[in-house]
């Protein structure tokens, strides 16, 4: 089962970044700004994806779960291959926003299943190898749909990438069973949304971690939709090259950082339960310098270098991320907490990363002689703001972590 959630994340991370390495044809076809792209990769999916994740969560709370998840995968897949027969940029925003949509239904129940599967001190890796997904996913939407766009047009690839999400969602739906919930002794078998809510802000160590990961969301959501743009602009790469390049290096890299995070997480939360939120801290103040770098070295082993560096940090917060967020609740409200959870990583994150970053290199192109140099300042402004926000908060989830725990159990 945990195999199979793992593919329907993988075609769902590859429907949603393939946009990403078909940001400069689609530019130059739409004739759009930075702004423009900005919007259409960030806030026109991230409001749908976080918005309606919530009521669809709080179904999945008290419904099949494996049912939602096969629907919500036919949805997002057909809506990716109505991205490629858009003629404008209005339709092609409203195909997104369908991708949206359907990618709403997917990870909460998903996530609240495998809490389901795995006991606390095992769901950190078992998520993050659900999480493998993510770095297959944006393996494939980056790497093959770079070269389908170079060979056979940018419509082509949206095209191509929505068959496998439908033949999974028929997996999911001939494979999956749906498990019995896990409850305590004392964990109630329901919860009134007014509940849900009340108890996860009181839960100081959580509050922080949404926080935290959304900031930190914010600047890995925006490099990694820019960057291919950014190779193409600055560093002489071709759509193929860029989407070849980053595509291999961050889905190895990114896939180290899932199992090194989820394994790490669980080994040493064992010995300290604040491992849980130090690992993540740490990595982000390490990789630091190497993502800055990234923005400005060229095509040599000083990138690949760098570039794996960020990979890894993209990767590895992930896995804690969610186990975390499952453990600081009661069974009756882990959907629901992993949807106001993705709500916020992705409103902040997936919204405001790419919107900002084209805003920011819009105006720096207007206002300065930088010209098409301006996205990597914009997008050198975002990592210096954001980075260690976010290490920040995750400090002040460690002051709480431990209480919030024993409360639960």
């Amino acid at each position: 089962m945990l195999g199979v959630f793992t593919l329907v994340y993988c075609t769902n991370i590859a429907d949603r970044y393939v946009l990403s390495v078909l940001i400069e044809p689609i530019r130059a076809e739409f004739g759009l700004s930075d702004s423009a792209l900005g919007f259409l990769s960030g806030f026109a999916f991230a409001i749908f994806y976080t918005v309606l994740g919530l009521p669809i969560a709080r179904l999945a709370d008290r419904s099949n779960r494996r049912n939602i998840v096969a629907a919500a995968t036919v949805v997002f897949s057909v809506m990716t291959a109505l991205c490629g027969m858009a003629q404008s940029f209005v339709l092609l925003v409203l195909a997104r926003i369908g991708v949206a949509v359907g990618e709403a239904g997917a990870t909460p129940p998903a996530h609240s299943i495998i809490a389901d599967l795995f006991e606390r001190h095992q769901r950190a890796l078992a998520l993050a190898i659900f999480s493998l997904g993510a770095s297959a996913g944006l393996t494939l939407g980056m790497t093959f749909g770079g070269w389908v766009a170079e060979h056979h047009g940018w419509r082509f690839a949206f095209l191509s990438l929505a068959v496998p999400g439908l033949l999974v969602a028929g997996l999911v739906r001939l494979t999956v069973k749906e498990p019995i919930r896990t409850h305590s002794d004392n964990a109630p078998s329901q919860a009134t949304l007014a509940e849900t809510v009340r108890f996860m802000l009181s839960q100081r160590a959580l509050v922080h971690v949404f926080v935290g990961g959304a900031l930190l969301n914010a600047y890995l959501v925006g490099l990694s939709i820019f960057l291919p743009a950014l190779l193409v602009r600055s560093q002489g790469y071709t759509v193929g090259e860029a989407g070849q390049s980053l595509g291999i290096i961050l889905g190895v890299s990114g896939s180290i950082g899932l199992l090194a995070g989820g394994y790490l997480t669980d080994k040493l939360g064992k010995r300290d339960l604040r491992w849980h939120v130090w690992l993540t801290a740490l990595v982000t103040v390490i990789s630091f310098p190497a993502t800055i770098a990234l923005l400005f070295v060229g095509k040599s082993l000083v990138y690949v270098l760098c570039a794996s560096m960020f990979g890894v940090a993209n990767s590895l917060f992930l896995g804690p991320l969610y186990a975390m967020t499952q453990n600081l609740v009661p069974t009756v409200m882990r959907a629901f907490a992993a949807a106001v959870l993705l709500f916020c990583i992705n409103i902040i994150g997936m919204g405001f990363g790419p919107q900002i970053v084209g805003g920011i290199s819009d105006a720096l192109n207007s206002a300065t002689a930088l010209g098409e140099d301006s996205l990597q300042y914009a997008l050198l402004v975002t990592v210096v703001i954001t980075a260690p926000w976010s290490v920040f908060h995750y400090w002040r989830a460690s002051v709480h972590l431990r209480e919030d725990y024993k409360r639960v159990e």
